[in-house]
């Protein structure tokens, strides 16, 4: 499978939509309560682990919270073992 390498602007762009929608999500007390998978967390994990990098350090360093960095990296490991580990 080949998987090509995004370009700079759209490391970007996934970083900064991934933080926008997370200050959106604090905003709303309704939307707060509820866990979801958020969609950057699975367009990442499909893409391989050179993107999946780049976009974890633009988003640490645009300010996305730990948490969901936390829930990308244990998303992103399930999805890579597949098969590895029951």
């Amino acid at each position: 499978m080949t998987v090509c390498r995004y370009s700079e602007g759209c490391v970007e762009a996934i970083a900064m939509n991934a933080c926008r929608e997370q200050l959106i999500k604090c905003l709303s007390e309704e939307l707060k309560e509820r866990y979801c998978l958020e969609w950057w967390i699975k367009l990442l994990s499909a893409h391989g682990i050179d993107n999946y990098a780049r976009v974890m350090y633009v988003m640490v360093r645009t300010g996305v919270r730990s948490e969901s960095i936390i829930a990308s990296l244990t998303h992103y490991s399930r999805e890579s073992l597949k098969g590895f580990v029951d």
